[in-house]
């Protein structure tokens, strides 16, 4: 059973806790005219749930995500600069930058699909130039690479290779030069 903090039906509009709250599993913690939040725990999980609007995080200082012991951070928000994120042992691997963002470590992946390209496009400033617009792609028809650029209204091949056969060189998406087991 509930108990009724007001008076006549009404709630309480300010409630002052100075001590611990203890809520069994599953017991939730409402927030909000329409119960809008709810934070509870299940006994396996703990929960925030947030049912109207944004869920925001604000904050003078920097927002960590770690483990429960602090020995492993997982992601820092830092207050006026980057977002890192982290991998396993506190082992940086992605952070934004003030000009971009930086991948650490020794392979960036791009996975996709059975069937489908992998595909890593370039952009410079806005892609508003034909010049600006790049992609290299392994291409999953015969699992070589093509590198491309975006010109006259469509992607141009400039250069594709097949795998344990030959290296293709093109000129405004025309094959000029192509490698064989003899040569050129």
């Amino acid at each position: 059973t509930g108990v009724d903090l007001g008076t006549n039906g009404d709630r309480w509009r300010d409630i002052y806790v100075h001590n611990d709250i203890d809520l069994l599993d599953d017991g939730k913690l409402l927030i909000g005219t329409g119960d809008d939040l709810q934070v509870y725990h299940s006994g396996s999980h703990s929960f925030i749930n947030n049912s109207t609007g944004n869920l925001n995080f604000q904050t003078s200082g920097n927002i960590w995500m770690e483990n429960q012991g602090g020995t492993k951070v997982w992601i820092k928000a830092i207050a006026n600069g980057q977002v890192e994120l982290y991998h396993d042992n506190n082992v940086k691997t992605f952070s934004t930058e003030s000009w971009g963002n930086t991948s650490y470590g020794q392979i960036l992946k791009v996975l996709a699909g059975e069937g489908t390209d992998a595909t890593l496009q370039l952009v410079c400033d806005d892609g508003d130039d034909n010049a600006d617009l790049w992609q290299i792609f392994a291409d999953a028809s015969h699992g070589g690479l093509n590198i491309q650029n975006y010109a006259a209204g469509s992607w141009e091949t400039n250069i594709v290779t097949y795998p344990n056969s030959s290296v293709d060189l093109n000129y405004d998406n025309a094959l000029r030069l192509k490698t064989s087991s003899t040569g050129i």
